[in-house]
């Protein structure tokens, strides 16, 4: 678009713009994400150097984004993770192979957590819609047709 200017909001071809405060230039007012507070009210940043400020976070601050993606998803520290991993020595709890980052199980209806999971093991027993009756008719499924190629 071109919009350049030193002033924080204006009319630039019938369309608002407003400057960023980081890239300070002049962009459409929908770049900007709307605020919590107010329907008029935007970020002071745009978009784009906003998903650059959060980016860059993640990469220089694994273990804080670690930590909030814990407590937010599952309710738990990453000292409880790391607890669940030392009582499971790494292992995940269905097929017991050591794994560096296991997947935190949990119930979907009641959010409790079961325990540390491969990503293998914690994707089958999602895609069987954690229910014990289908996991024991795929067992069953399996044990025939083992049993028939044998």
């Amino acid at each position: 678009m071109g919009c350049v200017s030193n002033s924080k909001v204006e009319l630039i071809n019938n369309v608002i713009c407003k400057s960023c405060n980081i890239c300070n230039l002049m962009k459409p007012l929908e770049d900007f994400k709307p605020t919590s507070n107010g329907i008029m009210m935007r970020h002071p940043s745009c978009r784009e150097c906003e998903n650059k400020k959060h980016k860059q976070r993640r990469i220089d601050n694994p273990e804080k984004v670690r930590e909030a993606q814990l407590k937010s998803t599952y309710g738990i520290s990453n000292e409880d993770y790391k607890k669940l991993y030392t009582e499971q020595n790494g292992c995940c709890k269905i097929c017991n192979t050591f794994v560096e980052v296991l997947d935190v199980d949990h119930c979907h209806n009641t959010e409790v957590v079961r325990g540390l999971l491969c990503h293998s093991c914690n994707v089958a027993i999602g895609h069987l819609k954690d229910n014990p009756l289908l996991l024991l008719r795929a067992a069953d499924y399996l044990l025939d047709t083992y049993k028939k190629d044998n």
